[in-house]
């Protein structure tokens, strides 16, 4: 039902225009694709960090999406993780959704990228494990030759509108 539906809307659009074009915004979530290796760091309070090896899988939906598949073992229970990547030209920011198998909570990410230093930036929106709402932050910093970047993921500290407390950092290197 969905797919008809689709087809019929998509067919009444192309009536109506031409289909969008992919941007010089979308070109940049292209630097994502491939498969790449992932060694995690997580930064809990109170405990020591913990290193976890993964893999990451990512492929272009289209010219428009990105689709993110993480995988990796952390103290003994397997993790998966899947992310959805775009820009939004009407709201002129990249914007993300993120779920994953230890969470029964999407999360919602709003960013920009900054050509200069090859940094992306996401703000995002989601809720703890006890269904708390949770702000954050990332940054995906990309080497020049495009071959390795570095995540890195915080939450807003409790009480702040601005500070951040860095929980987890993924070093990846592109395998293909």
């Amino acid at each position: 039902m969905v797919a008809l539906l689709t087809v019929c809307f998509l067919g009444t659009a192309v009536a109506q225009e031409q289909f969008p074009q992919a941007s010089a915004e979308h070109a940049v979530l292209k630097m994502d694709v491939g498969t790449w290796t992932a060694e995690a760091t997580m930064f809990m309070p109170g405990m020591p960090e913990e290193t976890a090896p993964g893999e990451e899988v990512n492929a272009m939906l289209g010219d428009f999406w990105v689709v993110n598949n993480y995988s990796m073992d952390f103290m003994g229970t397997k993790f998966n993780g899947q992310g959805t990547f775009g820009f939004d030209a009407d709201k002129k920011k990249y914007v993300g959704s993120w779920v994953d198998s230890m969470s029964p909570h999407a999360m919602h990410m709003e960013g920009t990228w900054d050509e200069a230093t090859r940094t992306m930036t996401f703000f995002s929106v989601g809720k703890d494990p006890a269904g708390v709402e949770k702000k954050g932050k990332s940054t995906s910093v990309y080497s020049k030759d495009g071959n390795t970047r570095l995540f890195t993921m915080f939450d807003l500290a409790p009480d702040s509108k601005d500070e951040y407390v860095k929980t987890m950092q993924i070093k990846y290197t592109r395998k293909k």
